[in-house]
């Protein structure tokens, strides 16, 4: 806010113009110049009860009062020509929007002080004008950079306030008109075109900005309330590079969810994935990313066979991938390493890890089931993977997907690049209201079919509990309960307590461990 002039500061258009008010309020009654200057011109009015009391008349004479004197007191001062001509000198440099601060270097008078009020002669303007609308606003202390930067301070907060004509909302819906006027197909405008419209500074604008609704990035006006994908497009045009998807969720405003962005990325025809972390616009032609178990059965298929070496040489020349993940993909899944040549694997892809040392994995006789907790993965319907011991159990693989059957529909799992996935539990989710942190079992049965129930534990027994969270049924004796679990971890039901409570440390599960131990 400018800082009121003192009185051998003041021109003599500003003196001019308080000697009119002054001797406009010297014309006034006790009463009604009581009234102006404490309540209807103050900075912070008194209640009109209080003054009411203090005038010694009724509230409801107060209320009359109070708008008789605002009536008399723009009647009379619109006759002022020194006040009509400040006005004018406002509407000029703020039609539709300026500053305060920037205004009172122009026009100077309206920093001086009307001492019978004890205010600026600004905010007498706003009082008496209802085409010119001051609003003062305490901000928050943010340093606006036309930039945007990323290294953005603090600093001490300042008054500031702004000048509409003929109000603040004709004034945030011209600034709204013009960056609209200006949008280009990616939702944005020139910050520097908006500004020159409306006769401010750039700097001056970006401060404003957010008031209509507006956010600055780089010399470009964002309306908020964007789509995802809308503000994606925006961004990457301003960036004009491929960029990584933290890059470009660091950027949007309000945050979004790493999966609210992804799925945009991923599902809208604008965006193209240009390498293994770097994402583009589509119009910009630019040469898709491949996967690498793509780009190695692309390489493979068309030559049978390839060193090592050479395969990784191509690879790299395209895209910004790891040599160990290169050898990830070529050794596994549909692919081997012999000789440190890769080639098509011709023999059946075996598990890394056997069922007995896979965690969670169980069996039940003709029916195997793997224990998981649902989460956020599993409610907004996504693939997810499974292990690969359970997909040879499955007879799915590089090239062998399977579909089973379940009451709630079909359920596919398919081998992707090096991991088996399952199709979406959603249905189930939503079927059984399951909520993030419920375990439950995915079950798939022998002839082809397949479940999800609830993972409990209803007994406060660690060594009957310890059964019911391998999917079994407990069993009146310690001995036939090891049995119970040895089984589901296929091992022969008389192994020893050591051999079982072995296996599960080798598996991690702590809580099975500890409840066998409890003998």
């Amino acid at each position: 806010m400018p800082t009121p002039a003192s009185p051998h500061d003041l021109t003599r258009s500003a003196r001019s113009v308080i000697g009119d008010v002054e001797a406009y309020l010297a014309s006034c009654s006790d009463s009604e110049r009581a009234m102006l200057s404490r309540r209807t011109f103050a900075d912070v009015p008194v209640p009109l009860g209080q003054l009411a009391s203090d005038l010694g008349i009724s509230p409801t004479q107060a209320a009359r009062l109070e708008k008789a004197a605002l009536s008399r007191a723009v009647a009379a001062l619109a006759e002022s020509p020194a006040l009509s001509a400040l006005r004018r000198r406002i509407r000029e440099h703020a039609d539709p929007l300026a500053s305060l601060t920037r205004v009172s270097r122009s026009v100077p008078e309206l920093v001086g002080q009307v001492p019978s009020l004890d205010v600026p002669l600004w905010s007498l303007v706003a009082m008496i004008d209802d085409g010119i609308d001051i609003d003062i606003e305490k901000r928050s202390g943010i340093d606006i950079d036309i930039e945007e930067r990323s290294d953005n301070k603090e600093r001490s907060g300042n008054d500031d306030g702004w000048i509409a004509v003929p109000s603040a909302a004709a004034a945030r819906d011209a600034v709204r008109a013009s960056a609209a006027s200006h949008v280009t197909a990616s939702s944005m405008s020139s910050l520097y075109a908006v500004a020159n419209d409306l006769n401010m500074p750039a700097r001056e604008l970006a401060q404003y900005a957010p008031r209509a609704g507006l956010r600055i990035c780089e010399g470009h006006l964002i309306p908020d309330g964007l789509s995802v994908p809308d503000q994606l497009d925006a961004l990457l045009t301003i960036g004009g590079a491929p960029t990584s998807m933290d890059e470009l969720m660091g950027r949007l405003r309000p945050a979004r969810s790493e999966s609210a962005v992804r799925n945009a990325l991923v599902t809208d025809p604008r965006f193209v994935k240009t390498d293994r972390t770097l994402w583009a616009l589509s119009r910009w032609r630019m040469t898709p990313y491949v996967p690498i178990h793509r780009q190695i059965a692309d390489i493979v298929d068309e030559r049978g066979s390839i060193p090592f070496d050479a395969l990784v040489a191509e690879i790299m020349q395209s895209y910004d991938v790891r040599e160990f993940s290169i050898r990830t993909y070529a050794s596994t899944g549909e692919f081997v390493i012999e000789n440190d040549v890769v080639s098509r694997r011709r023999q059946r892809y075996t598990p890394r890890k056997s069922p007995s040392k896979t965690k969670h994995l169980y069996r039940d006789g003709p029916i195997v089931r793997w224990r998981t907790t649902i989460g956020p993965v599993h409610r907004r319907g996504s693939a997810f993977n499974l292990p690969s011991a359970l997909a040879a159990l499955l007879d799915v693989g590089p090239g062998s997907p399977r579909e089973f059957t379940s009451r709630l529909g079909p359920q596919s799992v398919i081998w992707v690049s090096v991991q088996a996935r399952s199709g979406t539990v959603k249905r189930f989710v939503d079927d059984m209201e399951l909520d993030d942190g419920d375990d439950v079992f995915l079950e798939f049965g022998a002839d082809g079919s397949f479940d999800i129930r609830r993972a409990v534990t209803t007994t406060s027994d660690p060594v009957r509990a310890a059964v019911q969270r391998v999917g079994r049924v407990p069993s009146s004796t310690y001995a036939q309960n090891l049995g119970i679990v040895a089984d589901a971890l296929w091992l022969d039901r008389d192994a020893r307590a050591a051999d079982v409570i072995a296996i599960l440390q080798a598996r991690k599960e702590v809580d099975l461990v500890t409840a066998l131990q409890q003998n």
